[in-house]
């Protein structure tokens, strides 16, 4: 009886364990869930943008989230107005590309007006829950105007067919739906609001009173005086008796000012040229500020306009100002002007930012618009759709305040090579030398925008900048040179200064194009590989050239296994060159090591490990091989679509095992056209998912898929987080005149979402498809030790565009009701089904069956009972 019961137990004991044993190591069922990649700048959404950016408006400057911001840029492709008309509304989250009447559109405003304090209309703590947008029609002989009231545009013709440009725009007065919005004293009709431009033969100014939406429009009102061929800016305040004044500032130094229900005209000055941009920063005593051509700044006190010492070269145009109180101001002008005051009312001096390194822009720019809704925290726009904005204390040591950068992306080099992120708001962008700025081009992110970085003078001619490699927020290394001459820059945390390299002799290519760095501080240990095989060491605070097996261009390099014998480390380049990097007696050697499965001879761009075995190569030819053990590869040439492919860099955030289990990414372009198309394909554990920036749906402007756009490098924290960054998006198929850099941000599948005071109608949401709604249960890995942050970086790019991808890529669309996003999802899980990765030493197979032995166990239990 002891022995049965004995029995008995055991086999209920070996039951529960085996069950238990397999309930525990059973992962999470889920799929990790990555995100989706996004052009930081709309306008390269748009075909032919040659035009600029021309007004801002931003009333409320929050970032981080959908919601937490609201702001409106507008402008248009000058030279084709009907193709390309630019309009585009910040959420807190991203600006996005909207749906707008044909045309060019020079100015913006909501019934909400930040600014100095004192002037009270249009409720200045107002929601800014309706607006206008006003320019000209596609033929540029007819002034627009577009009505928005949180939901839809409205275009507004009538009382205009005398216009022939409308410049500017300044709404006094809610529309009736929202309540008047104004102050109190005289009586304000609903809706008023003010535009000025030209007609047939002259200035003109231009009101508009009642219901937008209710058959309401614009009367041209009666101006005495000095004529104007046109005026450029209105700005419209509350004097001290409550009554309604403005000021229109026009050509020929002619302003127009509204007193006592009349507009009356005269030039300012005899010298004055003219008037571009106006503001008035109190209405008691009235007090405003004008700014013009030839860089001239006028003052209105104590009833008179007088220049003001303007630090702006003669042949410079300001074209814009806003003043955040009466004691600061902002203006705006072309050749990347910035001026700064924080003495208005009292010495009235006004100070130019150092071009580039405050402005975040590069010479060649021409700002137009700008706008602040706090103090310390605003918005410029110029030509090529470029949109920058500041925050005083944004950019730390790296640029003392105040600090202009990219909000979308910044004029800097004809491509950007590499790019490494510490964390989701500290990363570095390089790229080629601006020959424009004559600088070294390297940027950095502070998680609100791209701004520049104090850098050493090169000791090498026109360096460009191929591979960046950070050990932290305060160390890392930049590489690269001419391509007769190598360069090394290194971040202390306050600035990039030159360092001791080697350079080759002979008649070798000798450019660093690659960098890993093992560990810093002065005892730092680190290689790079370059150009005509070049390999060099880091040691003892010097880069020295070292033996190299090869004078094939070397693109990448990885150490995954530092101090190994048989593969400390791998570099791989041109012509399918491989090398290895084995270390005997403490002395490195680098040997040749062909991969059989890469038998093409195809250039390889890419090398990157997870950890000390897991590893990708990828290359030409859509080439991507794989190791899991450090020594044998599988995959080769044709991975992904098309087989045309130039994948250039790859990186793995998480290896994983079985579909949905892995994810990473490797980036290029096509290879099938010139220019090319940008291409993304996706790892997520089982395979690669080629998966194409694609248009905007519906599609914007023509169309066309953004072209010209060859992907460098990437980086990610996580699924969700990353940076790839190559050539800028061209102008127009076929030509290379952008001067945009070429940054894609990889955002959360659902953006955050908050209120915070941004949009507050119908704020900008994405959604997806069910097939990619699946939540993670799997975390993102950490980095291996070995690999903690590490890079690959890539080198020149040949062929370019389009085929077609095996996957369909998922559009996100994200609808200010009358907009769509230029937002564009790569995540397909459809393709990606659910599957669980097998535990290394216990395959599924074997588990499965445990659970079987454990239930038969207890059913031949139960049957002995009976």
């Amino acid at each position: 009886m002891t022995d049965m019961r004995t029995y008995r137990f055991g086999l209920i004991a070996i039951s529960l364990v085996l069950i238990l044993f397999a309930v525990s190591i059973l992962p999470g069922q889920g799929v990790i869930t990555f995100g989706k990649w996004r052009d930081i700048n709309p306008t390269h959404y748009s075909e032919n943008v040659r035009g600029p950016l021309l007004s801002v408006y931003v009333r409320n400057g929050g970032s981080g989230s959908i919601g937490a911001g609201d702001g409106w840029a507008v402008g248009g492709n000058s030279t084709n107005a009907a193709i390309a008309p630019l309009v585009a509304r910040y959420d807190g989250f991203s600006w996005v590309m909207q749906t707008f009447p044909s045309g060019l559109y020079h100015s913006v405003n909501f019934c909400t007006n930040p600014g100095a304090p004192g002037v009270g209309l249009c409720s200045a703590n107002g929601d800014g829950s309706d607006g206008w947008f006003v320019g000209s029609n596609t033929a540029g002989n007819l002034g627009i105007s577009v009505y928005y009231d949180g939901v839809a545009a409205t275009q507004i013709s009538l009382g205009l067919a005398n216009s022939r440009n409308l410049t500017s725009v300044f709404m006094v007065c809610h529309s009736p739906q929202f309540g008047s919005g104004c102050p109190g004293g005289i009586s304000f009709p609903s809706g008023l609001t003010f535009a000025v431009g030209k007609n047939t033969t002259a200035g003109a100014i231009f009101q508009f009173s009642g219901n937008p939406k209710g058959g309401a429009g614009w009367t041209e009102q009666p101006v005495t005086g000095t004529t104007t061929t046109q005026y450029n800016s209105v700005y419209m305040f509350q004097d001290a008796a409550g009554n309604l004044e403005g000021f229109a500032a026009g050509n020929g130094g002619v302003v127009a000012r509204l007193n006592g229900g009349t507009w009356t005209a005269a030039k300012i000055n005899p010298i004055a040229k003219d008037l571009l941009g106006i503001f008035v920063d109190q209405g008691n005593p009235i007090d405003a500020w004008a700014v013009g051509r030839g860089g001239q700044i006028w003052h209105f006190t104590t009833g008179f306009w007088a220049g003001v010492p303007s630090p702006a070269p003669t042949s410079t145009d300001l074209e814009g100002i806003f003043l955040t109180s009466t004691s600061e101001g902002w203006i705006v002008g072309i050749h990347s002007t910035i001026l700064h005051s924080t003495a208005i009312g009292s010495s009235n001096i006004w100070t130019p930012l150092n071009t580039p390194l405050y402005t975040g822009t590069g010479f060649g720019t021409d700002l137009f618009g700008v706008s602040f809704p706090s103090g310390g925290n605003g918005w410029a726009v110029g030509t090529q759709g470029i949109i920058i904005q500041t925050g005083n204390t944004n950019c730390g040591s790296i640029v003392p305040a105040p600090c202009w950068g990219g909000s979308t992306s910044i004029v800097l080099s004809p491509r950007l090579n590499s790019v490494f992120e510490v964390g989701s708001n500290d990363a570095w962008a390089g790229g080629n030398y601006s020959t424009a700025d004559s600088s070294i081009s390297l940027i950095h992110w502070d998680g609100v925008k791209w701004h520049r970085a104090n850098a050493a003078p090169a000791a090498v001619s026109s360096a460009d900048v191929m591979s960046i490699f950070m050990l932290s927020s305060g160390e890392g290394w930049a590489l690269g040179g001419n391509p007769t001459t190598p360069e090394a820059l290194k971040w202390n945390g306050n600035s990039w200064n030159g360092q001791p390299i080697t350079g080759c002799g002979g008649s070798l290519p000798c450019e660093p194009t690659s960098v890993f760095m093992l560990s810093g501080g002065t005892g730092g240990d680190g290689w790079a590989v370059g150009t005509g095989g070049h390999i060099w060491r880091y040691q003892s605070g010097a880069w020295t050239t070292i033996t190299s097996p090869t004078t094939n261009d070397l693109n990448s390099v990885f150490i995954n296994n530092p101090g190994s014998s048989t593969g400390a480390g791998w570099a791989v380049g041109n012509g399918g060159t491989v090398i290895k990097l084995t270390i005997t007696g403490g002395v490195p050697t680098w040997i040749l090591n062909p991969i059989p499965v890469i038998s093409g001879g195809q250039n390889l761009y890419g090398v990157y490990f997870k950890d000390s075995t897991h590893g990708f190569v990828v290359g030409a030819s859509a080439t991507v091989a794989i190791t899991t053990d450090g020594a044998s590869w599988s995959g080769g040439a044709s991975q992904v679509t098309p087989n045309t492919a130039n994948l250039r860099s790859v990186f793995i955030d998480t290896f994983g095992t079985g579909s949905g289990n892995g994810d990473g990414w490797a980036v290029g372009d096509d290879g099938s056209g010139s220019p090319p198309n940008v291409l993304f394909a996706h790892w997520d554990g089982g395979g690669w998912t080629n998966a194409p920036l694609g248009t905007p749906n519906p599609p914007i402007e023509g169309g066309l898929t953004p072209t010209g756009l060859r992907l460098r490098s990437v980086f990610l924290t996580g699924p969700q987080d990353g940076f790839a960054v190559g050539d800028p998006i061209y102008d127009q198929p076929g030509s290379a005149t952008s001067t945009l850099a070429g940054i894609i941000h990889l955002d959360p599948l659902n953006p955050p979402t908050s209120g915070g005071g941004g949009v507050t109608t119908t704020p900008s949401t994405t959604t997806t498809p069910s097939t990619t709604s699946a939540t993670s249960t799997v975390a993102s890995s950490s980095m291996s030790t070995v690999s903690s942050t590490s890079l690959v970086t890539s080198s020149t790019a040949t062929s370019t565009t389009a085929a077609s991808s095996a996957v369909t890529s998922t559009v996100i669309s994200t609808p200010t009701t009358t907009s769509q996003a230029t937002i564009v999802s790569v995540s397909s899980s459809a393709s990606t089904p659910l599957a669980l990765p097998p535990i290394p030493g216990f395959p599924w197979e074997s588990i499965i069956a445990g659970m079987i032995i454990g239930m038969a166990a207890l059913a031949i239990l139960r049957r002995r009972r009976k």
